[in-house]
């Protein structure tokens, strides 16, 4: 049995999780500055992520395929894990992601820079952590599996 825990991340119940695994994103995203505070429903999850500060809202595909999932990242936290992408004002996140598989039923509290987030995590879902990041975050499997490619070479899988 484990404990998913973090520096400023909180499980509210216990979790069990299987192993990290490298992952990279395969999305493209178009962002927008925005100059002041925002707020967005999670859809990964029950609750909203807020921002006190200025930050870029993102727009990305939805897994499903019906529009786009609209999101905040924090300016510093944009600038450091995405670049340009080959289509004209898009961008893909280009650090390496650590994702493991909940095992159990748990709920995920995140407060961070601005940012609070408070979701639900089914069985099957994952908890995802950037290499260079202080935080874990919820994904959805189907989400997941439709956002994120095994890191070419790494031959170990969260299972």
């Amino acid at each position: 049995m484990g404990w998913a825990v973090a520096t400023v991340d909180r499980i509210v119940h216990r979790v069990v999780v299987a192993t990290h695994a490298p992952y990279l994103k395969r999305q493209l995203v178009r962002a927008t500055l925005i100059c002041g505070p925002g707020e967005y429903p999670v859809s990964w999850g029950q609750g909203v992520q807020t921002f006190d500060r200025p930050h870029l809202r993102l727009e990305a595909p939805r897994a499903d395929g019906a529009g786009a999932e609209v999101y905040g990242v924090g300016l510093d936290d944009f600038l450091a894990t995405y670049s340009n992408a080959e289509v004209l004002g898009t961008y893909r996140k280009t650090t390496v992601t650590m994702a493991r598989i909940a095992l159990e039923p748990c709920v995920l509290q995140t407060e961070r820079k601005g940012e609070r987030v408070r979701v639900s995590i089914a069985v099957g879902d994952y908890l995802v952590r950037e290499v260079d990041g202080d935080g874990e975050y919820h994904v959805p499997k189907e989400q997941f599996e439709a956002m994120y490619v095994p890191q070419e070479g790494d031959r170990s899988r969260a299972s």
